[in-house]
């Protein structure tokens, strides 16, 4: 089962600092990626790459990486809506990809920033710490929420093992004459059921039968027809 956690990470001062400044750069880089593509009205990356790479490795001191992932999020957001030029956020979401993040058990992870490769704690790890057998799947988008640094990651949990498979089954088929006919032949009319049906039906036809009903609609206030009772 995959699911999608929100790890809190717990950077130290400097470290913030460089994360910031790499969200910063990239995001001004898919800014310019985007318009690019929107001046070239094409959404296809390798198109975009080559009309932008060096510019943006020489202009955002980016990694080779980091450029390719800037101009992939301009690419995806121009492709939802032609008609507009996508901007970017400061401090939105970064894509990292294992070449750019890797794990360091699952107490901390390393990420790339401009000046280099930090190693930062992770205090939260949601079902990845709690589940055994958890495993991260795929890329992480490194998010700024509220002043903290969050790593947004796809987490496979293994499902809990279902129970012991039955011996035998028993089907059942429901029908319009007959309520239902199982598997082994048997029919179920409903035939207990309409015969209690008729029997009160008799009972509420006949003068005694009247009378109770009288008799309650008194002890409720009201008479069968709803003219409320005098006491």
């Amino acid at each position: 089962m995959l699911v999608t956690e929100m790890l809190k990470l717990a950077p130290s001062a400097e470290q913030r600092e460089a994360l910031a400044a790499t969200m910063r750069a990239c995001n001004a880089a898919a800014n310019r990626a985007a318009e690019v593509a929107f001046e070239h009205h094409t959404a296809g990356k390798i198109a975009v790459q080559k009309l932008v790479y060096a510019d943006l490795r020489a202009g955002f001191a980016l990694s080779a990486q980091m450029a390719i992932r800037s101009i992939a999020k301009a690419c995806e957001a121009y492709r939802r809506d032609k008609n507009i030029k996508p901007v970017f956020r400061e401090l939105g979401a970064v894509a990292y990809d294992q070449r750019i993040l890797s794990w360091k058990g699952r107490e901390a992870v390393s990420v790339l920033t401009l000046t280099g490769r930090i190693i930062v704690p992770v205090v939260y790890q949601g079902r990845w710490s709690t589940t055994g057998g958890a495993t991260v799947r795929g890329q992480a988008d490194l998010l700024y929420r509220d002043g903290m640094f969050f790593l947004a990651v796809v987490i496979d949990v293994p499902e809990a093992p279902r129970g012991d498979e039955p011996d035998e089954w028993l089907g059942v088929d429901l029908g319009i004459v007959n309520l239902a006919t199982d598997s082994t032949g048997e029919t179920h009319t409903g035939k207990g059921v309409r015969a209690v049906r008729r029997r009160n039906a008799r009972l509420r036809a006949t003068p005694a039968g009247q009378g109770h009903q009288v008799r309650q609609a008194a002890s409720q206030g009201a008479s069968p027809q709803g003219v409320p009772v005098r006491p």
